[in-house]
C-alpha cells in the first residue's frame, strides 16, 4: 500500500543511518529528512506491507520507462522485490536499479542473490565529512 505523506518520515526514520542519511534514486541523492520522506510519499514512491513489516521506497525521477529505482528496501525483502518487479512491469520499466551504501552488506548480498549485478559503469560517489 502507498504510505500517506504524514506517516512517511516516522516510517522511514529507523533506516536513515543504514542508508548513510541519503536515499538514492536515478543517481540523485535525497537527504533523509522529514521533508524528503513527505515528498517521496506525496509522489507515490513510499510503499509498505504492514503484515510483513516490508517497507520500500521506489520510483524514478525521470525516464521511468528505462528503470525503476529502489532507494530503500527493508523488512521482507523478497516480498518487496517481487512488488518492485510488478511495479516495473506495470510502468514499462526495462530494469530495476538499487543504489545503497557500501556498508549495507545485507542488502548487497540480497540483491546479488536475486540476479542484480554491478553495472560496471564509471559512476563514483565521493564526499567529504565536515
Amino acid at each position: 500500500a502507498p504510505v500517506p505523506a504524514d506517516e512517511a518520515a516516522e516510517l522511514l526514520a529507523p533506516w536513515a543511518r543504514r542508508y548513510n542519511g541519503y536515499l538514492v534514486m536515478n543517481r540523485t541523492f535525497y537527504r533523509f529528512n522529514e521533508q524528503t520522506c513527505r515528498g517521496l510519499a506525496q509522489n507515490g514512491r513510499v510503499w509498505r506491507h504492514e503484515a510483513s513489516g516490508t517497507v520500500m521506497v521506489a520510483g524514478a525521477r525521470f525516464q521511468s520507462d528505462k528503470g525503476l529505482h529502489i532507494a530503500l528496501l527493508e523488512g521482507d525483502r523478497a516480498r518487496g522485490l517481487a512488488f518492485a518487479q510488478l511495479l516495473a512491469r506495470q510502468r514499462g520499466a526495462g530494469r530495476l536499479v538499487c543504489n545503497f551504501a557500501l556498508e549495507n552488506a545485507e542488502l548487497e548480498s540480497f540483491v546479488r542473490q536475486n540476479g542484480f549485478a554491478v553495472t560496471g559503469g564509471d559512476l563514483m560517489t565521493m564526499d567529504i565529512r565536515l
